[in-house]
């Protein structure tokens, strides 16, 4: 190999690495801001899906990981992504997250300000002439909805009682055209380069910006 081919392949391998050093910055999460003040701790517990899951890959995993991508990027709060307590899995299974108490969270109390769970309580499609979406929106072109529901809940855990200072359920009813019904998602599926611009990609965006919106906003107002 010549010192020239040499020089330009040094280059390339050179730019590769700071462009994946900035993707890694990117990502992480630290824990002040730059005036040196200190940002919640939240944990962001892994999503929990009680909904029949139809697609190829798992909803869960999809949610939990993008709307923690959204948190560190936005560096408002420090994430601790966290997994699932034991007795507070096996509580989920048979009942919501608005029956809990504080000694569900007992485990995380220590190590963090605040808890943020997630439910995914419906994910389903359906004719547009049936679902409840002004009629007016249709151009022609609607064929079905998108619908979903997610309960929020955030928990302050800095007193000896934790606090609930945000508990609600967000709706997404996304229109799905026409000719966006053929999509193959077990071809297409969350990760590749083509999902974000499918129906299901833009819905769930749209669903998890909405949720880290509120998460932020609720935090920053409780802190």
């Amino acid at each position: 190999m010549s010192k020239k081919s040499k020089f330009i392949t040094a280059m390339v391998l050179a730019f590769s690495l700071v462009g994946c050093a900035r993707s890694n910055v990117a990502m992480q999460s630290f824990k002040y801001h730059e005036n040196a003040k200190r940002k919640p701790v939240v944990a962001m517990l892994p999503v929990v899906c009680k909904v029949d899951n139809y697609l190829p890959w798992n909803l869960s995993e999809e949610f939990t990981s993008e709307i923690q991508r959204r948190l560190i990027n936005h560096s408002v709060v420090y994430l601790n992504s966290v997994d699932m307590p034991e007795n507070l899995r096996k509580k989920l299974e048979h009942e919501d997250s608005i029956r809990l108490c504080k000694n569900d969270f007992k485990e995380l109390s220590a190590q963090n300000d605040f808890v943020v769970l997630l439910e995914l309580l419906d994910h389903s499609e359906q004719p547009y002439q049936h679902a409840k979406v002004s009629q007016s929106q249709n151009d022609g072109t609607i064929d079905r909805v998108l619908n979903m529901k997610m309960r929020v809940k955030v928990t302050d855990l800095r007193s000896e009682t934790p606090k609930t200072v945000l508990q609600e359920i967000l709706h997404v009813s996304h229109l799905i055209p026409r000719d966006a019904i053929g999509i193959n998602y077990e071809r297409v599926v969350w990760g590749s380069d083509s999902y974000p611009a499918t129906a299901y990609g833009r819905a769930h965006a749209k669903l998890e910006r909405d949720l880290s919106k509120q998460i932020e906003n609720y935090i920053a107002i409780a802190h």
